[in-house]
């Protein structure tokens, strides 16, 4: 087998499916801009369902880059995804999601049809029993790289890879933002749409509605908040399983005036919703590296966020007083009242931020790495034989 060069790579893209936030997605569909022919394809979205979302963010993907499997059977979809391995023949598999990794690491090495296959790591694995640990480490120790979207979940993770089946090689790539398309994106009307005074100040949280993101949190900041500062409000933009609860306890807490949903809104709008606010915070107990934080960076924005470590890494310790304990509900809203108070500070951290997002999670760049780590697999592969 000949080292791959520039030319002709081919990989083959794997999703569960295909979500508004799917970050993986971002990265697949760019790669045809650097001479990598791609095909991307999703294990439970039909061909129709899953040509409409793909091309609300990406236009000019083709039908013959997309696949939609769309089988409730996950029999049948393993069928698929050999037949497509057994006649596409890419140079590399990435996978993205649990399902997906399994299947396509059980096929790669267990069929001769593509040398390569690369896991996507985007969650810490601290939170999971010890069986299921092992269970996935053992699983996953079969395919050649890893991708970690943090130094936080490359350290979490790797404990017994490198001691299982073989070394396996594994790389830490940041999840990238398109700094072109926030910056080009216009106000989303966000006041106006909610019946706010334009001169209200608005602090956004954009995430999914789930008890791992610690939105509860917010609305006990919140009821400190208002106390003494009625005309700050919380937009909670996003959808989930959540609402109906959050709602209740909104009520609870008479907070009606002071906290709102958007519901659930494609990227694009999120970039829009960026440009409206004044402050953007996480409080989640866990993630693997934030994208929702990585676009509040990219669009000039100061960020409150929970002190986890792959939330750190992102903001850098140099924004200690921006960063509190995921439960610490008196120091966000202490922040955000000195925030609101102190427009030279929030101007200071957004254009630290934007600074730092330009330096590190220029999505461009992040796709240039992602083909870098296949080549190097590709040649490493090579080498081996």
């Amino acid at each position: 087998m000949e080292v791959k060069n520039s030319d002709g790579i081919k990989v083959m893209f794997v999703l569960n499916v295909l979500n508004p936030g799917t970050g993986p997605f971002q990265r697949a569909f760019r790669l045809p801009d650097i001479n990598t022919d791609v095909k991307i394809i999703s294990c439970f979205d039909t061909q129709e369902e899953f040509e409409r979302k793909a091309k609300k963010l990406a236009p000019n993907l083709t039908s013959d880059q997309l696949i939609g499997i769309g089988s409730k059977s996950r029999l049948v979809c393993i069928k698929v995804l050999f037949n497509i391995l057994r006649q596409w023949r890419p140079d590399v598999v990435q996978t993205n999601h649990t399902f997906s990794a399994m299947v396509m690491i059980a096929l790669v090495n267990l069929t001769s049809y593509c040398p390569i296959v690369v896991n996507f790591e985007g969650t810490l694995m601290s939170d999971y029993s010890n069986i299921k640990r092992l269970f996935f480490w053992v699983i996953y120790s079969y395919s050649h790289g890893v991708i970690c979207v943090s130094n936080a979940v490359e350290k979490t993770n790797n404990i017994f890879t490198n001691t299982l089946m073989k070394k396996q090689k594994r790389r830490v790539i940041y999840n990238g933002v398109d700094l072109d398309e926030i910056k080009s994106s216009q106000s989303f009307g966000l006041h106006e749409k909610l019946g706010l005074s334009g001169s209200d100040f608005l602090i956004a949280c954009v995430s999914d509605l789930k008890p791992i993101k610690n939105l509860g949190i917010l609305l006990v900041m919140m009821s400190t908040i208002v106390k003494t500062h009625p005309m700050i409000r919380l937009v909670l933009i996003g959808g989930g399983g959540m609402k109906n609860s959050l709602e209740l306890e909104i009520k609870r807490r008479s907070l009606e005036n002071n906290v709102f949903f958007t519901g659930q809104v494609e990227r694009s709008e999120v970039y829009s919703c960026l440009k409206d606010i004044d402050v953007f915070i996480m409080p989640s107990l866990v993630e693997g590296l934030s994208e929702a934080i990585a676009q509040a960076m990219a669009s000039k924005k100061v960020v409150i966020a929970s002190n986890i470590d792959p939330n750190v890494e992102l903001l850098t310790p140099q924004q200690s007083c921006n960063c509190y304990d995921s439960n610490d509900a008196n120091g966000f809203a202490n922040r955000a009242i000195e925030l609101y108070e102190d427009e030279g500070e929030r101007e200071r951290w957004g254009n630290y931020n934007l600074e730092r997002a330009i330096q590190m999670l220029d999505i461009f760049n992040i796709v240039k790495d992602y083909r870098s780590f296949y080549l190097d697999l590709l040649e490493r592969n090579t080498e081996d034989k």
